[in-house]
């Protein structure tokens, strides 16, 4: 009798120093050696680890873990996926995928913030869903962002790599983008009761684009070692580093980075595609090893881990751009006209078509669509005054005879469209 109770309370303390004994090797491990898949500490990695001790010292009594359980967070002014994705498609057509993609990615940094906020949650690791665009020039990607910047009023600061050089080199510097963040941030707080701790924290929850970052990359450029640097400089920002600003210190561990850029010369016949069923439309593979041969390096890429790849556009997407998208600058100036000269303003089918063209042989994307629209009502609003109260019908011959100088190849009616690729 004496000897069994003897050795239960022996089990007692063994079972007790092995959970110390864990307890104290979890303290020593990083925050990610505790996550699971799903974003939250593993409560199973610590019950098989007492399991596997108890059939070692042979207890027969089961273990119990509990935790205490969390309240749901509150998700209010954060609209989920579909609800973002809606508002994108008004503004950019033919990119439903890459649309979904960052509805999707912004709604996750948005809840990954709200949790943040949580008492609770403070010693949980949340990963940024950083993101990578790549597409050709004038298919969406900087006006998509615009739209998420309005539409979610986070801090927005957009930089082009172009202007940038490593420190020491003259010329503008990547740091510049937190000042930008900031000023941002507080156009956003109400002024009442504003402070600095304030604009700091909001700040630190935003987004930072980097536009045009494949000229960052060493592919086919002589100025490898600037480059190279200013890449490398760019690893502890976007990782989480902190940065002096004129009106404080920012930390940019939970700023969620996005990039783009068009990559010309990346995508070629022999990559692999997927398909959007719905559109039929093909979407290139873009994987990190592409990236790494066209020059970025691999931890950086590593770091934009989400490559959303937008699509090149067609003939019929700058028609649609045209008529439909809540951005088109030709139903601005129907609008326009309509409500400051009641003029009746009407583009033909065929003209819409002719500049649907002339804008693909550009290859510039929807980018050639707005200056030749302005080219072609130059004129016209010149002498607004002959049409005031009436009606004003723009039809080819009007466009092609206005263009004939700004196309410097004629289109031929039997040409067929052409198809704007990345190279």
């Amino acid at each position: 009798m004496i000897l069994s109770v003897f050795l239960k309370k022996i089990s007692f303390l063994l079972v007790c120093g092995t959970f110390f004994e864990f307890g104290a090797y979890a303290q020593d491990q990083k925050p990610t050696d505790l996550i699971d898949s799903g974003g939250l500490l593993s409560e199973n990695l610590l019950l098989e680890s007492l399991i596997k001790e108890k059939e070692e010292i042979g207890d027969e009594k089961p273990i119990v873990i509990t935790t205490e359980k969390q309240k749901n967070i509150d998700l209010t002014g954060i609209p989920f996926p579909h609800e973002i994705h809606d508002e994108l498609i008004k503004h950019t057509i033919a990119q439903d995928e890459a649309m979904k993609s960052l509805a999707t990615f912004m709604h996750q940094h948005l809840v990954t913030g709200r949790l943040r906020e949580n008492s609770n949650l403070h010693s949980l690791f949340l990963e940024k869903p950083n993101i990578l665009i790549v597409g050709p020039t004038g298919c969406g990607k900087t006006s998509s962002l615009a739209v998420l910047s309005k539409m979610l009023k986070v801090p927005f600061a957009v930089g082009n790599a172009t202007e940038w050089t490593a420190q020491g080199y003259v010329g503008g510097k990547w740091q510049d983008l937190f000042e930008k963040l900031y000023s941002n941030a507080q156009s956003l707080l109400p002024k009442e009761n504003i402070n600095n701790e304030l604009v700091i924290k909001k700040a630190e929850q935003g987004v930072v684009f980097i536009d045009e970052i494949d000229k960052l990359c060493t592919r086919g450029r002589g100025d490898f070692e600037i480059i190279k640097r200013v890449q490398q400089e760019l690893l502890p920002a976007i990782q989480g580093m902190e940065v002096t600003l004129t009106n404080g210190t920012l930390n940019t561990a939970n700023i969620l980075w996005i990039a783009g850029g068009a990559f010309a010369g990346l995508i070629s016949s022999e990559d692999s595609y997927s398909q959007n069923k719905k559109s039929r439309r093909k979407i290139p593979i873009i994987t990190p090893q592409k990236l790494a041969s066209y020059g970025m390096l691999p931890e950086l890429a590593g770091r934009l881990c989400n490559i959303v790849p937008f699509s090149p556009l067609s003939k019929e997407d700058l028609k649609q751009i045209m008529l439909t998208s809540k951005n088109s600058f030709l139903q601005q100036h129907i609008y326009q006209y309509k409500i400051a000269y009641n003029i009746d303003l009407k583009f033909t089918d065929d003209v819409i078509d002719y500049i649907a063209e002339a804008a693909l042989r550009q290859q510039t994307g929807a980018r050639a669509i707005n200056p030749m629209i302005s080219k072609i009502m130059e004129e016209k609003t010149f002498n607004i005054q002959e049409y005031i109260g009436s009606s004003l019908k723009i039809d080819k011959a009007t466009g092609k005879d206005i263009l004939k100088d700004y196309i410097q190849d004629p289109i031929e009616e039997e040409n067929p469209s052409l198809v704007m690729l990345y190279s």
